[in-house]
């Protein structure tokens, strides 16, 4: 098991460059019908050209200093950058709300949401030696991939629920749960399905971590891993739910024809992880503690609260030309 051996970027990614990463093919249906090209469907495309429009702000000189720093001679994505100093939280933040003002904080899924989660697994990556040494240069490696390429990452973390009470107790199904089904010299092999990746259409990489507390027993080891593969891996489909953008102007759909950021059921049809993208197997107990000890749920809720805040901001805002509007409104008695 060597490295993760991927072709470093050059930092961040400008809109062209991001739409042409989509044209693939990935495996994605909606509607009950296969899309050719999700940068062109009449659901999906106009979420992905917003998207688009977000990256080419990286290059704004407005914004740079603010949403990119500079490490060597690139700039990468602040998202990416590993905190060492209460400075460099508080820019983090700026960052995270800077992204979410530009929908008002409706497109929740913005790429500094996993991109935070990935850097806390890196960042605290020798907690992963505890299931085998090897995985803490792979969530390196992997890091180093996706900050440099500045992909743009779903993920998976909800396995469906076919039987409640066997949910409850903390176990999983075989008959739907993505689960690994056997072992080869090349990595493991997984089958099943998973909810919900929220921009997954969209995204260049699923990211596969811990789901839901797993009970520590041998029935449950097939459902313990951790793993990312790029969108259009073979055997893998992402079934969407009906799309909100229904083809409407931004005046009559201001949210809708903006801001559809899709979610997909992920399914796995015995798909091949190659072991350098393997980052926990087989040890249900660190699969559950894998989010807090490595802080990644605390830098996670960072991006989302500030998302919330510019979204708080927007309704407020909302609410008052509202409120200003009705006030103005003049009233004439009515005659009898």
């Amino acid at each position: 098991m060597g490295g993760l051996k991927l072709q470093s970027g050059n930092g961040i990614r400008n809109g062209k460059e991001y739409l042409e990463g989509l044209r693939d093919d990935r495996d994605v249906w909606i509607h009950g019908e296969k899309v050719a090209d999700v940068t062109a469907h009449a659901g999906l495309c106009r979420g992905a050209q917003t998207l688009a429009s977000f990256m080419d702000k990286q290059f704004d000189p407005r914004l740079s200093e603010l949403i990119t720093y500079e490490e060597g001679d690139t700039r990468f994505a602040t998202s990416y950058m590993i905190p060492r100093s209460r400075e460099d939280i508080i820019k983090r933040g700026d960052s995270f709300y800077e992204w979410a003002t530009w929908s008002n904080g409706m497109f929740g899924r913005t790429p500094d949401y996993k991109n935070a989660s990935v850097m806390a697994f890196a960042a605290g990556a020798e907690f992963l030696a505890e299931g085998r040494p090897e995985f803490v240069q792979n969530m390196r490696n992997y890091y180093e991939y996706i900050k440099t390429n500045d992909k743009v990452l779903t993920h998976t973390l909800v396995n469906p629920t076919f039987n409640f009470a066997q949910a409850k107790e903390g176990k999983y199904d075989e008959k739907v749960a993505l689960q690994v089904v056997r072992e080869t010299d090349e990595g493991i092999v997984v089958n099943g399905a998973r909810l919900l990746a929220t921009l997954g259409p969209h995204a260049d990489e699923i990211e596969v971590f811990p789901s839901t507390l797993l009970q520590a027993s041998e029935e449950n080891i097939p459902f313990a891993f951790a793993f990312a593969l790029p969108a259009n891996t073979q055997g893998i489909r992402m079934i969407c739910r009906d799309s909100y953008d229904h083809g409407k102007s931004s005046y009559d759909a201001p949210l809708a024809s903006r801001f559809e950021e899709m979610d997909a059921v992920v399914i796995f049809n015995n798909v091949l992880v190659p072991w350098e993208r393997v980052f926990m197997y087989r040890d249900p107990l660190l699969c559950n503690r894998a989010f807090a000890e490595t802080n990644a749920v605390i830098h996670m809720m960072h991006q989302v609260v500030c998302g919330k805040l510019a979204k708080a901001e927007f309704i407020v805002g909302l609410l008052c030309a509202l409120t200003s509007g009705l006030a103005q409104l003049q009233h004439s008695p009515v005659s009898s």
